[in-house]
């Protein structure tokens, strides 16, 4: 913590901070980070899809059916095999 606090946090707040991200990274539903090139813009798919959902532009399925296509457009462009070797580092995996 130290280092944060020499950096200019409060500590309180980072007490809270680090707190809410303990307990977010180790939340029973937790969405890991997608350690891959590319991981951006999937999330930005997703982020544009559920708005269009909450705002009442799309129905559930449609945003859905469309992240889809476009999640395989990124993995397609991106290449599945190079994506999944990244993956695979990047969480210490080895057959």
């Amino acid at each position: 913590m130290q280092g944060f606090i020499d950096a200019g946090w409060n500590e309180n707040d980072l007490k809270f901070y680090l707190g809410a991200y303990c307990d977010t990274f180790n939340a029973q539903t937790m969405l890991p980070y997608l350690r891959i090139n590319g991981a951006e813009e999937y999330w930005r798919t997703l982020d544009r899809s559920l708005s269009a959902v909450m705002t009442g532009q799309m129905k559930a399925q449609a945003a859905l059916d469309k992240t889809a296509e476009e999640w395989t457009d990124i993995t397609a462009r991106r290449g599945k095999s190079a994506q999944l070797k990244q993956y695979q580092e990047s969480i210490g995996y080895k057959k």
